[in-house]
């Protein structure tokens, strides 16, 4: 059984210098399906939020795509 509303759920980058983001990216990317839906029939059962900068967290996926 699914919630009505998709839970919620938020992460740090931590110390921008440390390797919160860097963990934040490989397990988004590890579980892609915790936040999309594959189809319409599917319900959306947790929504993640990153808080932190932005550019640390696009300089850290930059890297790592490299």
């Amino acid at each position: 059984m699914h919630p009505e509303r998709p839970l919620k759920l938020a992460l740090t980058l931590g110390d921008p210098a440390g390797i919160g983001p860097e963990v934040i990216l490989k397990a988004l990317a590890e579980q892609p399906s915790l936040s999309k839906r594959r189809s319409l029939s599917e319900v959306e059962v947790l929504r993640v939020t990153t808080i932190g900068s932005r550019l640390i967290l696009q300089q850290t996926y930059d890297k790592l795509r490299s």
